[in-house]
């Protein structure tokens, strides 16, 4: 009940005699109450804004007032002048901002502003900004007098030409990472009606000034100091968007800022706004922006020379590697620059540069970028100067120095090899001989609130057991049976998990640093030796926590990463160690929960995280054990249903004598034990019924499947891979997954099905490319091919099936009718263009032979998936991953996605960790063309974007447009069009067919729009048939139905057993937090949302943070 007629009832003496007045009294009394509840509530509001306004002006007093007294101290203490006071003149060329400090010419007029801020002549804040201001007008007087002295000698001094060819190496550093809310000036930077709130230009100059001063104070009395940083910044939004510009050195290396970095800062963020606000993915679009923090890092290097670049092998004079040579200079008792020039045969002087000394030839200088030069292994792993020779291999005109740790060589020669002409065959799988040693590990973590809205995973355990092969049936009964019932849950900790018959002892580290002492032990422990890590979900969680400490003491890394998941990481350590990272998950694709069940072994159970908010927690006991229930609740405003999450504690155990960290223990050691067992039973099935090993370098699913593949290809079969040019043509060729919503409410029956093992239906029952390309100008129905055509038709027929796809201009797909549409197309696509009423025009193609390639992969997979009857001990709900445990092998293998692999784009853009400020700085010093771009091998490539980890690390993302193609991405795109044209197949069987929703391999279909009975006889298991079954209920029909867009809709129906069932699915949100009233409310207008209060975890490779979104949705 409203506040003011809550006031007006008891203003006239309670509910009874209220109920007793008049409507007219009611209405005079509601009046007066309601303008007195108006008047304190902007009182109230008043009263608040001066009590803030008192508030923010004490603190700025407080602040000042301690500013004042750091100044005073400093003026004081630090700034006499006596008879030992330098001149500048005294001091020399330095420009040493600590030693230029010290002089006459600096310490007379910063006293003589003291004198007049204290005689009230000019404010604080004037005496801080001429001191700044003096400094830097004598740092730049003594760069003008060391200028001058050098043009004067007429010669370059021997530590110039030292600087140009010598290491940099760090001397001091700053990290901050500074909330936006302590900025006094912000500007809002606009577009079109979003403004995203910045710091003010002068205020980030500031911040990056007292960086400056805190290094060179940390770095002493060093001459030729570097100067460089790293700036950053963090946008957010209310729903998902999460997004740091990339980082950028806004310094030049004497420490003055650049010209235009304002500008490029101020461009960076429209760019990021206008992906979100223009974006047509509700998913994505926001308008609700913030910066939420910038991370500032700010560093000082100098020149340090070293020897040489091997300090563990001997070095020849002229070193081979795979495609390139070099002249080493690797005479130690010779400066290392002479020895390159006197190796074109020129005169050394060393009162000339090195680009004089070898005129005329070009010089260009280069850098083993994100390596060791011990690292390098082929002419494209080095960086270089943008030039304009860029494709060519001469090496006598142009003098390619490679600088690297105090030392120079020059490349003597490049091998020029013409693009490799690549064909796939059939591949017989080849098991790894390696012995590695399997160690299967989990980490329990609490979070610690951070500034902003965000909470860091904090790891208290790590739990691990070194893999024995032992699987015991008898391991899965007993007090290990389930995690969620009593029997484990009075089992005591040291029992679950401790090397008993059958059982493999666990291992554990808890407390502050568990992870880095894990990690520690692993090194330790282990050497000359490899070993493999296999984390559940461990790449989105368990390796962003351990990443770091492997990284930091490996001797060299290689790491796949895939939207900040580690999905590999390879670490060669100094002992000869080598350690894998896998995840078990990127192969079985279901929760640890559901793989135990289907593969019979421990059952995992459920543990309340939310009881550790922090390390004291872990040392309470808790008599009544519960696990956390969850449950939402709904309320409208407006137009919006905000849908937030609650959760209660259910009651297990009420006599619970363990502390939480026992309890934890025991939690994670059933995971371990669990993950062991899964995926030992999972690498043995596979190579019982498929004779396929699981080698440590197959880390997903895609790639196992690929293997199989590619080993029951046809014999004498071979697939062309495309060059880059081609791969580019192909590409367009390539739409993704079909689907066709047609929004609305369907309260009427509803028919559905989809097809049984759509993509290995195609690979089976239509024809692939194979053997040689040939260019083509017209279309050879006989042959496959990939066309770029001109569609024409004159009217929309009144059956028209939306399978047609089309791409504008931004990339989104649609299948609409068009009267006119030029596009590339595979030859199935063509096909059903051509039922559909379209004309076709070729322009230009590209055409192979034809043949059934993948009968033996399929035919073997579908016999051992069809022969294995489900194993459910339960009530089964049909297509479950609970199935027997040969059965969802052969369903994984089957389904794995190894087609993918055909269409995967080249590797264009690769990422690397790096150690922050170092790397940075060698890409920042480096010449640029126009547009920012530098040289790799003999390719032009965009500037390497930095984005901050944390105070240690940056990840590094170079884009290379030049990558070759590594697959047949004709087969790819055969098979994804071949699909396509299955489904379109099967549905034009059904005469006047409408559908109402169709996705990549199943339709929605009104009922009254067929034969019932016809669609029904169609329907069966088999490979390719269309399929009715909901859940387990066959030939089931939907009662009614809500469309709400794409990946959008509800429905229900009545299973086998007479009860109503409903299935709910929106993308992106808990089928948990969804009901079928959500998509009724949305269907009602496309201004109808759903707001989702919810929790998402964010991973940035070397950390876990978690935050609280409000996602919301409407039609689309």
């Amino acid at each position: 009940m409203p506040e003011a007629e809550l006031r007006a009832i008891e203003s006239v003496g309670g509910q009874a005699v209220w109920d007793n007045l008049p409507e007219i009294a009611k209405s005079n009394i509601l009046i007066s109450t309601t303008e007195t509840v108006k008047k304190e509530k902007e009182q109230r509001k008043e009263l608040e804004r001066r009590e803030k306004e008192f508030e923010d002006k004490q603190k700025e007093f407080e602040r000042r007032d301690k500013d004042y007294k750091n100044y005073e101290h400093y003026i004081k203490h630090a700034l006499t002048v006596d008879e030992s006071t330098p001149t500048l003149e005294e001091l020399g060329t330095t420009r040493s901002r600590d030693v230029i400090a010290t002089s006459r010419e600096y310490i007379g007029p910063v006293r003589e502003d003291h004198d007049n801020l204290k005689a009230g002549k000019i404010t604080f804040e004037e005496a801080q900004r001429k001191k700044e201001e003096l400094l830097k007008r004598l740092v730049k007087q003594q760069d003008a007098k060391r200028q001058r002295e050098r043009r004067a000698s007429g010669k370059i001094i021997k530590k110039q030409i030292e600087r140009d060819v010598s290491k940099m190496s760090t001397k001091a550093t700053d990290s901050l990472s500074v909330s936006i809310d302590e900025f006094r000036d912000t500007v809002p930077v606009l577009y079109k009606d979003v403004a995203v709130i910045v710091p003010a230009q002068k205020e980030v100059e500031s911040v990056i000034v007292s960086q400056a001063e805190r290094c060179l104070n940390e770095a002493g009395n060093l001459d030729h100091l570097i100067h460089g940083n790293s700036f950053t910044m963090q946008i957010v939004g209310e729903g998902v968007f999460n997004s740091w510009l990339p980082a950028r050195c806004i310094v030049n290396s004497d420490g003055t800022f650049h010209d235009d970095w304002w500008s490029w800062f101020v461009n960076e963020i429209e760019q990021r706004v206008a992906r979100v606000v223009d974006s047509d993915n509700y998913e994505v679009k926001d308008k609700q922006l913030r910066v939420v923090s910038l991370g500032m890092y700010y560093y000082l290097q100098r020149i340090e020379s070293i020897d040489n670049w091997f300090a563990d092998r001997e070095v020849n004079l002229i070193m081979k590697f795979k495609d390139f040579e070099m002249f080493t200079a690797n005479d130690l008792s010779t400066n290392c620059l002479r020895q390159v020039v006197e190796h074109f045969g020129e005169v050394w002087d060393a009162s000339k540069t090195l680009d004089e000394m070898l005129s005329p030839r070009k010089v260009i200088r280069g850098h083993p970028g994100h390596k060791r030069m011990d690292q390098i292994d082929t002419y494209s792993d080095l960086v270089w100067d943008y030039h304009e020779d860029v494709a060519t291999t001469d090496c006598t005109n142009i003098a390619r120095i490679v600088e690297y740790n105090g030392h120079v060589g020059v490349v003597t020669s490049i091998k020029r090899k013409a693009p490799p002409i690549k064909i796939i065959r059939r591949l017989p799988y080849k098991p790894s001989t390696n012995n590695v040693v399997s160690i299967f590990v989990d980490i329990e973590a609490f979070e610690s609130p951070q500034p902003g809205k965000y909470k860091l995973q904090v790891p208290y355990l790590i739990c691990w057991v070194i893999d024995d092969s032992i699987i015991d049936d008898s391991s899965s009964h007993g007090c290990e049976a389930t995690m969620g019932g009593a029997a484990v849950e009075n089992c005591p900790a040291e029992q679950v998990g401790s090397g008993r018959e059958g059982v493999p002892a666990v291992e554990k580290r808890s407390g502050p640093g568990c992870v880095e002492k894990f990690v520690i032990w692993l090194i330790e422990t282990y050497q000359d030796t490899e070993i493999c890590l296999y984390a559940w979900y461990g790449s989105g969680y368990d390796y962003q926590h351990i990443y770091k400490y492997l990284k930091d003491r490996c001797e060299d890394d290689t790491t796949y990463v895939r939207n900040n998941a580690i999905i590999y990481a390879k670490f060669k350590m100094p002992n000869k160690l080598v350690i894998h990272l896998k995840d078990p998950f990127l192969f079985i694709l279901c929760s640890l929960d559901k793989a135990a069940k289907a593969f019979g072994v421990l059952n995992k159970g459920s543990f309340p995280h939310e009881v550790v908010k922090d390390w004291g927690d872990l040392d309470k006991v808790i008599d009544k054990w519960y696990v956390v229930r969850r449950s939402t609740s709904e309320s409208i405003m407006d137009k919006t249903v905000l849908v937030t999450a609650n959760t209660w504690n259910q009651v297990i155990e009420t006599n619970n004598k363990l502390n939480v960290l026992q309890k934890a223990i025991q939690y994670c050691t059933i995971d371990v034990l669990a993950m062991q067992q899964i995926w030992t039973k999972f690498c043995n099935l596979m190579e019982l019924h498929l004779g396929v090993q699981i080698s440590t370098n197959i880390f997903t699913l895609s790639q196992l499947s690929m293997k199989i593949m590619m080993a029951t290809l046809p014999p004498k079969i071979n697939l062309h891979v495309p060059d880059r040019k081609e791969y580019d043509f192909m590409h367009n060729a390539i739409y993704g997954g079909r689907v066709v919503a047609k929004n609305g409410v369907y309260e009427e029956p509803i028919l559905y099905a989809d097809v049984v093992s759509l993509y290995p239906s195609a690979m089976k029952l239509l024809d692939h490319p194979h053997g040689k390309m040939q260019l083509v100008k017209t279309i050879n129905w006989n042959k496959i091919g990939i066309y770029e055509v001109i569609l024409t038709s004159n009217k929309c027929p009144d059956d028209y099936m939306e399978f047609v796809p089309f791409r504008d201009a931004k990339g989104d797909l649609s299948y609409n009718w068009r009267a006119q549409w030029q596009g590339t197309y595979h030859t199935y696509d063509l096909l059903i263009a051509g039922e559909e009423g379209y004309n076709i025009e070729c322009i230009r193609g590209i055409e192979w032979d034809k043949g059934k390639l993948f009968d033996t992969f399929v035919d073997k997979l579908f016999k051992m998936k069809a022969d294995t009857p489900c194993q459910c001990t339960v009530k089964c709900p049909g297509k479950c991953p609970e199935g027997g445990p040969i059965r969802m092998v052969a369903k994984i293998a089957l389904n794995g996605g190894g087609y993918g692999k055909f269409v995967q784009k080249p590797i264009d853009t690769d990422l690397y960790v790096v150690r922050k400020g170092v790397v940075h700085g060698a890409f920042e010093r480096m010449e640029k063309n126009s547009d920012g771009m530098i040289v790799k091998a003999r390719h032009v490539i965009n500037m390497p974007r930095f984005y901050p980890l944390d105070d240690t690390w940056d990840k590094m993302v170079i884009e290379d447009p030049g990558a070759l193609p590594q697959h047949s991405t004709q087969v790819g795109i055969s098979i994804l069009s071949g699909s396509r044209y299955r489904l379109y197949t099967l549905c034009k069987e059904f005469p006047d067919i409408e559908i109402i929703y169709s996705d990549t391999d199943s339709v929605f279909v009104r009922q009254s729009s067929i034969d019932v009975n016809v669609f029904r006889a169609k329907c069966g298991k088999n490979l390719g048939q269309l399929d009715d079954t909901i859940g387990s209920t066959p030939h089931a029909t939907i009662d009614r139905m809500y469309i709400a867009g794409p990946k959008m809709y509800a429905y229900e129906y009545h299973d086998q057993d007479g009860l109503a069932q409903q299935v709910v699915h929106c993308k992106g949100v808990r089928n948990e937090d969804l009901k079928m009233s959500h998509f009724d409310w949305l269907c009602k207008d496309t201004d109808y949302r759903i707001k989702y209060n919810m929790i998402v975890m964010s991973k940035n490779i070397v950390s876990v943070q978690s935050s609280i979104i409000d996602k919301e949705i409407k039609q689309t």
